[in-house]
């Protein structure tokens, strides 16, 4: 090898080398790293969830871990070399002995802790606060869907549930309930504010406002009139309290029986469609409300697909049990359940409703 030659391929090696140690890096990373992490996270706690629904149903132990930190470092060392002139008797010259090298680490770190204990009994068995379940209606999530899915019961008047141990169908007021007010909510007479107790004390008491406003047709008083009549609201009165309970305590009280997160999960668990070789083995209850129930076919919260099979177009799916259970990616309620589950269980950790219930027992209502 010539002396120019190894000079300029010299040259040529340091030069890239200082172009990759002062390319940035870390800062070149970014934009690849966040959507990658982010896409990994959201795959990571979409199956979670997926698959605790499915152990709930199985009547497994769920179990829930959540991811404390990401903490990627990259490391790059270059090293170049030359060391002094030395003969060569075939070339009859001298030149330089040169050399080096690169070496590059990615060295993510992830921690996960599981929910336990304190955390797990706010953020999973309390019930969700009502001014949560309100502020999803207040940001525009359809009420009759909200209260579906997040309570039991609005003034008395009950909620279907699909579990095994509480399953049962809703009272017949219940569906034109929400529907009326799934109507108010879309006329926009339907508002809510925070109002100050008079009470020293660090909680705020919220107000539901049912205002009729100057321009509301026949149809928007006819549903305001149903709803005060069918929660047994006072017909005047304009500012309805938000409270947490099974009934009101009087007639300008709104109470809500709110679920908790875990309670929703065995909601959407009721309605997977098992295999039926599961049942057979009694590994597994049937549907409660499925295909040749006494209760007949009833549309679930969330449509949970089961095979011995990989799905072909799955949305997000996990395998239980030698099975797969997974959600269609052309079901988009289904896919937007998961978006609320994530609401959800955010909403959760804001704080819980009084430690003190009180026992309300209907009297022939």
């Amino acid at each position: 090898m010539k002396p120019r030659t190894a000079i300029l391929k010299l040259s040529a090696m340091m030069g890239m080398l200082a172009i990759l140690t002062g390319c940035g890096l870390g800062a070149s990373t970014i934009a690849r790293d966040r959507l990658d992490y982010e896409t990994a996270l959201t795959i990571s706690w979409q199956r979670q969830i997926l698959n605790n629904i499915v152990k709930i149903r199985y009547g497994d132990t769920p179990i829930f871990l959540e991811i404390g930190s990401v903490i990627n470092q990259y490391e790059l060392e270059t090293l170049v070399s030359v060391n002094a002139p030395t003969w060569n008797p075939s070339v009859g010259s001298e030149f330089p002995i040169f050399g080096g090298s690169a070496r590059y680490a990615d060295r993510p770190t992830i921690t996960y802790s599981p929910i336990m204990g304190d955390k797990f009994a706010k953020s999973m068995l309390a019930p969700i606060p009502p001014e949560s379940v309100m502020a999803l209606v207040q940001s525009g999530w359809p009420v009759s869907f909200v209260f579906q899915v997040t309570v039991s019961a609005i003034n008395g008047v009950g909620n279907r549930s699909y579990t095994h141990f509480l399953g049962r169908k809703e009272d017949p007021q219940f569906l034109p309930l929400i529907e009326r007010l799934r109507r108010l909510q879309l006329s926009g007479v339907v508002s809510m504010r925070t109002l100050p107790r008079k009470e020293k004390e660090k909680e705020s008491e919220t107000t539901l406002l049912l205002l009729g406003g100057r321009n509301v047709s026949d149809a928007v008083k006819e549903d305001l009139r149903a709803v005060r009549e069918t929660l047994g609201l006072d017909p005047q009165a304009a500012h309805i309290s938000l409270v947490y309970g099974l009934l009101p305590a009087n007639d300008h009280e709104l109470s809500l029986q709110t679920r908790s997160v875990i309670e929703i999960f065995g909601e959407l668990a009721g309605g997977i469609e098992v295999p039926a070789v599961h049942v057979a083995e009694q590994r597994v209850r049937p549907t409660r409300f499925g295909k040749g129930s006494p209760e007949g076919e009833v549309e679930p919260l969330m449509r949970i697909h089961s095979s011995a099979d990989p799905p072909e177009q799955p949305f997000i799916a996990v395998r239980y049990r030698a099975h797969w259970f997974w959600v269609d990616d052309r079901d988009m309620m289904s896919k937007f359940m998961f978006t609320f589950l994530m609401l959800l269980t955010n909403l959760a950790e804001k704080g819980v409703v009084p430690a003190s219930p009180l026992l309300t027992i209907p009297s022939g209502r």
